[in-house]
């Protein structure tokens, strides 16, 4: 019997061990989870274990925008069941990751959500995680007084913690609609600020046939009629007046007329245009005085919205007053503005100015830098130019690199935009090369020589002044004409001027010459005179001979002048010959 006792004790000994092995091994959440088919981390240690849960391919699922992603995440979690004895992992709320970055930290352990905030065309890393809580049972007596009891689990939001329900890898679809983007850029240097180029307008692709707006063609009795609408500088719309076909303000002197407007005492007038849709508009035009009667002039605006585009002040009686020609770009509704501004009174102060609105459709920009977005695809891009100057352009795809090179020169370019990214268009200006000089015009030029003269009076007969003196006129720059002579002494009384020929022919870069003589009265009184020769004609004003004549009168003894005067001549040639026959 002993030896029974000790063989079953033995048996119930071993029995016990292995039930405490077992039961051990069930207590142990780590241990359970390992071999669990639908569990396969062990608890807190972050190894990936998509058995915790699945998700329905594709994952995520993806569409476009407009231009940025759409994608929806979708996901059923498979943690635990109903059975709290079985210690399971509970899933209690789910986050998404992208990249290591929670996106979502307060989810369903079942659902979809729908993420928005991706890049066009980029991988990303996602997983989908669950924070569970662990169930233990605490029993003291019978089985049915067992008690449920919270052990803990995931409480950290930290990227990486808790259970994968779902995870992989996805790449973006490309959901960039693309861009036009540049400068307008003066040469040489590409000059981003210079004006011109900077107000320059760029137009996306052919625009549309202009429409004209002409105020005094447009003008009508009603409001908004062809795009114009009449009011006052304080916001109030005018009135229109049947008897005279103006309209009027509550200031009976604010007006609007069909090609002008009167300001009140106190507010101006304004005509206003409202643009029709996108597109730029050419305002032309001239301002000026029309009542010259009186007052003390006047202040005409014009503004686009708020922003002054050209003013000038009118004085009273200025009918020749000022132009305008002004470009710029406009969005559906927004106005152009022509107002009419008392100084001092308002007196007589009706003024004429009948703008003219040439308005084009089409995606216009005159910014710079200058952006269109949205535009995938082949597309014309032009640009307007100022007269006389040229222009080019350079042109790269997703790089801003290229703009150091030779522009190619031309004003417009079609450009195929790469739906993920952008052309980048520069346009660059260069400015028209200074005028020549004029051109000298063409000339001629009267010169006199010999400039000195002598005459001997006796008091009674006229004299000759000797030596005559000749005139020659020379042509400059290809001039060619008849030119008259005339000559004045004003100093002596009598005197008779003489030209051989009285007029001479220039040739185109030639000369031509002519004899002067003067003839003064015996009894001018000795001394030194000027005389000035002059020429005329050929279509050119007056000529001056240069340089004026010196006349010097002298008084001879008439005995010694008819007797004397010419023995010692004779004498003089007699020993000028002996002289020159002794060499």
């Amino acid at each position: 019997m002993r030896g029974k006792i000790k063989l079953s004790s033995g048996i119930l000994l071993g029995g016990i061990l292995i039930s405490f092995a077992v039961f051990s091994f069930l207590g142990n959440g780590s241990s359970e989870a390992a071999f669990d088919s639908r569990f396969l981390e062990k608890v807190g240690d972050g190894f990936i274990a998509p058995a915790c849960g699945e998700s329905t391919p594709p994952n995520p699922s993806m569409s476009c925008n407009g231009s940025s992603p759409s994608l929806t995440f979708n996901w059923a979690n498979l943690s635990g069941d109903d059975d709290e004895d079985s210690h399971e992992p509970q899933c209690v709320t789910a986050k998404l990751e992208v990249n290591g970055v929670i996106i979502q930290p307060s989810l369903s352990c079942d659902g979809n959500y729908t993420w928005a905030g991706a890049l066009s065309n980029t991988t990303y890393d996602y997983a989908v995680r669950f924070y569970d809580v662990d169930y233990w049972v605490t029993c003291s007596g019978a089985q049915e007084n067992c008690e449920e009891e919270y052990e803990g689990g995931d409480t950290f939001t930290a990227p990486g913690v808790g259970h994968v329900i779902t995870s992989g890898t996805f790449n973006t679809p490309n959901c960039s609609t693309g861009t036009i983007q540049g400068y307008k850029v003066k040469m040489p240097g590409n000059n981003q600020s210079a004006t011109p180029p900077s107000g320059e307008i760029v137009t996306l692709d052919t625009p549309g046939s202009p429409v004209t707006y002409l105020a005094s063609a447009g003008f009508s009795s009603t409001q908004g009629q062809n795009n114009w609408y009449y009011r006052d500088t304080a916001g109030n719309s005018l009135t229109y007046d049947s008897p005279t076909g103006w309209w009027r303000g509550s200031d009976p002197f604010a007006i609007v007329f069909p090609n002008g407007e009167h300001p009140g005492s106190s507010v101006g007038a304004v005509r206003r245009w409202i643009a029709p849709g996108n597109g730029a508009v050419r305002i032309t035009g001239n301002a000026r005085d029309g009542d010259s009667g009186g007052g003390d002039g006047v202040g005409v605006w014009i503004y686009k919205g708020t922003t002054l585009l050209w003013s000038q002040t009118i004085a009273n009686g200025n009918t020749t007053g000022f132009n305008y020609d002004i470009n710029t770009v406009v969005a559906t509704g927004e106005n152009i503005e022509f107002h009419v501004t008392p100084l001092a009174n308002n007196a007589n102060d009706s003024t004429v100015f009948d703008p003219q609105i040439v308005f084009t459709t089409g995606d216009q920009k005159n910014t710079n830098p200058y952006s269109f977005t949205g535009v995938s695809g082949n597309h014309n891009v032009s640009v307007s130019i100022p007269s006389g100057w040229n222009v080019g352009y350079t042109l790269c795809y997703n790089s801003t690199s290229c703009h150091g090179n030779t522009p190619t020169n031309g004003s417009a370019v079609t450009v195929n935009v790469p739906a993920s990214g952008y052309a980048d268009l520069w346009w660059h200006y260069t400015e028209p090369p200074p005028p020549p000089p004029p051109a000298a015009p063409s000339d001629y030029q009267l010169t006199l020589n010999p400039y000195s003269m002598i005459a001997n009076v006796s008091g009674t007969n006229a004299v000759v002044a000797t030596p005559p003196s000749i005139i020659t006129g020379t042509s400059f720059n290809g001039y060619s004409g008849n030119i008259t002579f005339g000559a004045s002494a004003p100093s002596i009384p009598g005197a008779t001027h003489e030209f051989i020929p009285a007029s001479i022919n220039i040739p185109a870069n030639g000369n031509a010459t002519s004899q002067y003589k003067i003839t003064i009265p015996g009894n001018t009184t000795p001394g030194i005179y000027t005389i000035t020769v002059t020429g005329s004609g050929g279509g050119l004003a007056g000529h001056t001979a240069s340089p004026t004549i010196t006349l010097s009168v002298q008084v001879r003894d008439p005995i010694f002048r008819e007797v004397f005067a010419p023995m010692l001549n004779k004498l003089a040639l007699i020993l000028g010959m002996e002289a020159w026959a002794s060499k």
